[in-house]
């Protein structure tokens, strides 16, 4: 069985990098 914390972690971890480059790609192709 897998622990649903950790894995939310993981998960919270990779949807933060995954706005944060993707809200930074979206800065730059704006200017």
């Amino acid at each position: 069985p897998q622990k649903p914390a950790t894995v939310s972690k993981k998960e919270l971890a990779r949807q933060k990098a995954a706005a944060g480059s993707k809200s930074i790609t979206s800065f730059f192709k704006k200017k």
